[in-house]
């Protein structure tokens, strides 16, 4: 009851905030592109919601790389309030994600579950406010409430991508400078390890399930530093763009134990001894292959062409961990392989687009890694239904095999091997800040068991941004 009084509580602080905006929907600030193109909840990808940042690609890319479904830049929707504040050196930003998800039959009980994340913040613009060229202070909160209904169903891949962190929590704060106009990026403060690696644009807010949450599951279960919401690390990053169409970064970030304490909110500033680090590196390619006009009337290059990003990537955590058989295992390591690719866009009707994304994560130790492989994939439409251009509808699906040392670690005759997830949504855009998304999730073999019943989660998810 607790929590759903405070779900109500943010449900009408969001309306509100409404209501204060739609005075100033028709002062969108101007671009080449009609901001309608752009659909609410693609935006959120790379705000520091969910701790996906803006600045994940570089701003060029933003505009490009899937223009009409899979990414956007977060100034089209900057009304005239959020553009005074701007340009007064600060851009705030809210997001709201809640999703309501039952399993009428299979798991081990019935449950309805109601789960929520709000996230507020501001990123203050130093290059305004004391001339400091380059430079950017991003700071962000978060607070969720929730419970999970993988206690019902039983399942690993959690089907709420809403269930976080259940507290308010700092969520990031970092300094950000660019050079070389944004081509080379370093930052320095806390931040989390899934702001800034291992994501796909498919994999942002547009999925209702928590199976790639940002970042695929398997890295929460394997590694003990690899966190989201609310669990900022002290962290030092950088990327570099050798090329147009390439990028290379690399981080170290702080392992802290005491991370996953809600009593902390994330605000747990030291450093001790009991600590570790978490290294990472991805490259990454971003083409552009050559294609029929999107537009009719060809006007512009970027409207020409499918864009793509694909990335690999690799991790080594020096952190102690404990092993299915007891021992202790001082270092894990792993890497990961992700792409997507716009594939087709209709020439009369610029909005209908499908894109096709996958990848697979693998960690070879599997005497600590729940998840040794995990793979994910699907195809989004955007447009589906012509007078609903700006509708995404996608078909999604997730893998992961159980640790073989895991299973043979259960008392019972019965062994996890594998678990999969088909989820079927449609997200449909009421206005420039809000939209509804109803879900449809098939959980085969629960938990990897092949004995559990398998489990059908329907309901749906609100999402709002400001």
């Amino acid at each position: 009851m607790k929590d759903m009084i405070h779900s109500w509580k943010c449900l009408v602080f969001i309306l509100l905030i409404e209501v204060l905006f739609i005075p100033a929907r028709g002062l969108l600030l101007a671009s080449d592109a009609d901001p309608g193109t752009y659909p609410l909840n693609l935006k959120s990808y790379y705000p520091d919601a969910l701790l996906l940042n803006a600045d994940y690609y570089r701003p060029k890319k933003i505009q490009d790389l899937y223009p009409d479904a899979l990414m956007q830049n977060t100034d089209r929707y900057l009304s005239e309030t959020q553009a005074d504040i701007k340009g007064l050196g600060m851009t705030p930003f809210l997001y709201y994600w809640g999703d309501l998800l039952g399993n009428p039959f299979g798991g081990s009980k019935q449950s309805t579950v109601w789960d929520q994340l709000l996230v507020v913040g501001a990123k203050i613009h130093l290059d305004r406010l004391f001339g400091w060229e380059g430079g950017t202070l991003v700071v962000s909160f978060s607070d969720a409430a929730g419970n999970s209904l993988s206690q019902s169903t039983g399942n690993i891949f959690n089907p709420s991508q809403a269930l976080s962190f259940p507290t308010f929590a700092s969520n990031a704060l970092y300094l950000r400078q660019v050079f070389l106009g944004e081509k080379v990026e370093f930052r320095f403060g806390r931040f989390s390890s899934a702001s800034v690696f291992a994501s796909l644009p498919a994999m942002g807010a547009l999925p209702v399930s928590g199976a790639v949450n940002g970042t695929p599951t398997s890295l929460f279960t394997n590694l003990k530093g690899w966190h989201s919401n609310g669990k900022p690390s002290w962290a030092a990053y950088a990327k570099v763009e050798p090329t147009a169409e390439t990028y290379l970064k690399a981080a170290i970030l702080e392992v802290n134990p005491q991370a996953n304490d809600v009593n902390y909110h994330g605000f747990d500033m030291g450093m001790n001894s009991r600590d570790g680090t978490l290294l990472l590196t991805e490259w990454g390619w971003t083409p552009k292959f050559e294609g029929a006009s999107t537009y009719v009337k060809d006007t512009k290059p970027d409207d020409r062409g499918y864009p793509g990003i694909y990335m690999a990537g690799a991790y080594l955590e020096n952190y102690p961990q404990t092993q299915f058989n007891g021992q202790t295992c001082n270092e894990v390591y792993g890497f990961y392989w992700q792409g997507q690719q716009l594939i087709w866009r209709q020439r009369d009707h610029p909005r209908q687009n499908l894109s096709l994304w996958g990848g697979v994560t693998y960690s070879p130790q599997t005497q600590v890694a729940l998840l040794p492989i995990m793979g994910y994939g699907g195809i989004y439409y955007q447009g589906l239904i012509q007078t609903r251009e700006r509708d995404v509808s996608m078909l999604n699906f997730y893998t992961g095999a159980i640790s073989g040392d895991s299973a043979a670690q259960s008392p019972s005759s019965a062994k996890a091997t594998q678990e999969n997830v088909i989820e079927l949504s449609y997200i449909v855009q009421l206005t420039d800040h809000f939209q509804i998304q109803p879900d449809l999730q098939w959980i085969i073999q629960p938990g990897g068991y092949s004995g559990a019943a398998n489990s059908l989660v329907v309901g749906f998810q609100v999402a709002a941004q400001f």
